[in-house]
Formats: C-alpha cells, structure tokens, sequence
C-alpha cells in the first residue's frame, strides 16, 4: 500500500489502511463516503491521529496535536498531506492529481513572494 510522507518530529509515513480506516470509523461512527463527500478539517485530523497511531499505538490525541503544532511546517500541509493519503489509499488517480497541482502551485506562489526565482 502506498504512502505519503509528511515531516513533523521525525518523517512520518502516513497510510490509510485497513487498521486506520478500522479505527477512524470506530471513533468518528462516519463512513468512508461521508469522508469523501464530507471532508471537514476535524475529520482529517482524526483521520491523521489514526494514522500516526499505526507506527505510535500509545500517541495520545493531545500528543498528536502536540506533534502538530510544534513540528509541522503549516497546517495547510499537514491537511494535504492527510488527504493525499487517504485519496492514494483508494487510488484516487485525478484527486491525487489535483493535490499535486494545488502543492506546486502553492510552492510557486511561495518562492514568487519570497522573490526567489
């Protein structure tokens, strides 16, 4: 199953497998299609504790969200990130693909305002 990685205190490699999905639904009570239709920045952030969760079985809510907010780069970031990994994990070719153009052009609107062509 493929991965997506994501820097936070270390790089993590986040999936959404089988034992995540398991997990994201028993806590949230939602369904895979009310992830796709209903994505919500609170549901992508369960769905990152479940995933870092896989390599950290004792990570705690209040340390993921430690781990958020003191390593990552934005949570902008960290929210693409989670959802890449979802979208790959049911080959969601043409989002993955959209995600890929919203991070380049993001990285583009970045290096324009810092002038560093």
């Amino acid at each position: 199953m493929q991965f997506v990685m994501l820097e936070l205190d270390r790089p993590v490699q986040l999936k959404f497998g089988m034992g995540a999905v398991e997990e994201w639904q028993s806590l949230t009570g939602m369904t895979l299609e009310q992830l796709e239709t209903e994505r919500t920045p609170e549901m992508l952030m369960m769905a990152l504790w479940v995933m870092l969760r896989q390599d950290r079985p004792d990570l705690s809510w209040d340390d993921a969200r430690k781990l958020v907010d003191e390593h990552a780069a934005d949570l902008e970031t960290v929210m693409l990130a989670t959802s890449h990994a979802i979208n790959v994990s049911f080959k969601r070719e043409k989002k993955n693909q959209s995600i890929a153009k919203h991070l380049k052009n993001l990285a583009g609107s970045c290096i324009s305002r810092l002038n560093l062509k």
